[in-house]
């Protein structure tokens, strides 16, 4: 067999460093390269693995003798020509790593920390140290976190809901995107703290937002207060503020956490609706008329008019308390055709249907019910407004 430099060919690294020589440098049978956690690959100065430890099986499927090929033939890194550019500083006698796939002997692609660690032999760098720590789970768990923060962020913005977070300690406090928008400041300029935000407090709603922070801070106990908040540009909103404290184990606040949502349309809205419902009753008031709305997000009754109390002799108390109740004044032989209306009512359709009750009087009463699911932009029920009337079925 040819010989280079008096070296058996086969036995030699690059530069005529003798295989033997690197593996008994490298102390291939201690306890550290057997026993260490990781993949631990040893390269020769031509990136060629000459020794593996038994995590590199079983990680990587790979035995020593599959490995003949340089050292980056199976990774893939995040900037092309990484894992080469690593390895040439290693034998530049500079440790360093990076994050890269590892491409198992299965075909498997396989997420890894990898550190290039020199090989010295005196003053000179003969072969490389390879470690391939497995972080797979860690590259997932980073992605669910990356996929939860844009669906945070997404739905914050669909819900006009902005987070924010007072470091008591450091006094640093952070906001979400959303608060920024919400505030209409720029996240560059502006810079959160507590005093800056009471300057947005409207004056005539400062005293009931101090309060509430004064007994958390005293108490720690929670709150969720609404009040007015005036822009720069001098524009008014309504917004839901609500927070908790954090405590250590001594008892004492470090932290508060809390979100602010605009709900200024929503308080417009309802604000336009009972004014609708105030007019409707004025109006039916006396002509056996009652009109109804129930949330179906809190299942609370939002609105019940005097003309149920003139139906059923029940106070509306009793009604919006549990609107459920209404369901026990229905005659028995009727319940099951009502209860079929209600699930279609449930599947979003609009329904007209006639049943009897009996009043508090002890009363049998023939009643019709005209009852509209609301429905949000994704099809789901939000509200469920109707109106009942007497009439005489003969």
């Amino acid at each position: 067999m040819k010989r280079i430099r008096g070296v058996n060919k086969k036995l030699t690294c690059s530069k005529g460093y003798r295989r033997s020589s690197l593996l008994q440098l490298c102390h291939v049978n201690n306890s550290l390269f057997i026993h260490h956690p990781d993949a631990v690959f040893i390269l020769n100065k031509r990136s060629v693995t000459i020794a593996v430890n038994s995590n590199v099986t079983a990680l990587f499927g790979y035995e020593k003798s599959d490995l003949t090929l340089p050292f980056d033939t199976i990774v893939i890194s995040k900037v092309a020509g990484e894992a080469d550019s690593c390895f040439k500083k290693a034998l530049q006698g500079h440790a360093n790593s990076f994050e890269a796939v590892i491409l198992a002997k299965q075909g498997d692609y396989i997420d890894a920390h990898i550190s290039m660690i020199p090989i010295d032999d005196k003053d000179h760098t003969v072969g490389v140290y390879v470690i391939a720590k497995d972080i797979s789970e860690w590259v997932e768990k980073e992605k669910v976190h990356v996929k939860t923060e844009r669906n945070l962020l997404e739905s914050q913005q669909i819900a006009n809901i902005g987070s924010w977070t007072y470091d008591i300690i450091n006094d640093e406090v952070y906001w979400s995107d959303q608060l920024y928008a919400i505030f209409q400041v720029e996240k560059d300029t502006f810079v959160p703290s507590y005093s800056n935000y009471r300057d947005f407090v409207h004056p005539k709603d400062f005293r009931k937002f101090e309060d509430a922070c004064q007994h958390m801070l005293r108490d720690g106990q929670g709150y969720t207060i609404e009040y007015r908040i005036v822009r720069k540009d001098g524009t008014e909103r309504i917004v839901r503020n609500s927070a908790v404290a954090i405590l250590n184990k001594s008892g004492t606040i470090h932290h508060i956490t809390g979100t602010i949502q605009d709900i200024t349309e929503v308080k417009e809205s309802e604000i336009h609706m009972a004014e609708k419902y105030t007019l409707a009753e004025n109006i039916t008031v006396g002509l056996g008329i009652g009109i109804w709305s129930i949330d179906m997000t809190t299942h609370k009754l939002g609105f019940c008019s005097r003309g149920i109390e003139e139906i059923t002799g029940m106070a509306a108390e009793i009604f919006i308390q549990d609107p459920f109740y209404w369901k026990s004044l229905i005659h028995p032989d009727d319940l099951p055709a009502v209860e079929e209306k209600h699930y279609e009512l449930i599947k979003g359709n609009k329904c007209i249907f006639q049943y009897r009750i009996t009043d508090t009087a002890g009363n049998t009463k023939w009643i019709e019910e005209h009852t509209n699911p609301i429905l949000d932009n994704k099809g789901n029920i939000i509200r469920m407004n109707g109106f009942i009337r007497t009439f005489d079925r003969n």
